[in-house]
């Protein structure tokens, strides 16, 4: 680093690669994980958890479900968001749903949801993110199929990848799904 006549620090990569480096990533995003560490911990997110190897920031908004609050912050802090994709699993008491982000396209960021299961209630509702970060459209109607959250808001939460003939009750993805044989049998 060379120091410039303010007093201020200067960072010069000569190698490309560097960049690749963790520490390089967390000196250029510092300032980035001050500011959303200190905006949402204890107002939007119950943790924001900063891992240094590798490089990773994962922000957990399961008290409050306000994770399409929480992307809007990332939008308007950085526009380059990239859905890298999202994943869901059956926790037992509840549903875990994390939205795998690439910030600022080296900035790895998780932002997990834990949608609470009621058995009365067979579909969860959770709001959709796609108003905000368009490419989660695909991702979300995935889970949907295999998982059976539904994402109020979503322009077309139509059928991915199973057959537009299965059962709507049946989510092969959760622990309680029992193999049937098929209709007519």
């Amino acid at each position: 680093m060379e120091k410039k006549e303010d007093n201020n620090e200067v960072l010069q990569v000569e190698d490309p690669q560097e960049l690749e480096k963790d520490w390089i990533k967390e000196l250029l995003f510092s300032d980035l994980i001050d500011k959303l560490t200190l905006f949402l911990r204890g107002k939007l997110a119950k943790s924001v958890y900063i891992s240094k190897k590798p490089f990773h920031v994962r922000i957990d908004a399961s008290f409050s479900l306000k994770h399409v609050e929480i992307a809007s912050i990332l939008v308007g802090i950085t526009s380059n968001i990239h859905v890298s994709t999202i994943t869901a699993r059956d926790a037992g008491d509840d549903f875990e749903l994390i939205y795998h982000l690439l910030l600022d396209y080296s900035l790895p960021l998780d932002l997990a949801v834990n949608v609470p299961k009621e058995p009365s209630i067979l579909k969860p509702k959770v709001p959709s993110m796609v108003s905000i970060l368009p490419a989660a459209n695909i991702y979300e109607r995935e889970v949907h199929d295999l998982i059976g959250i539904e994402f109020t808001g979503h322009p077309r939460l139509q059928r991915l990848v199973l057959p537009d003939d299965w059962p709507d009750d049946q989510f092969p993805l959760r622990k309680d799904f029992e193999i049937k044989p098929p209709r007519g049998e």
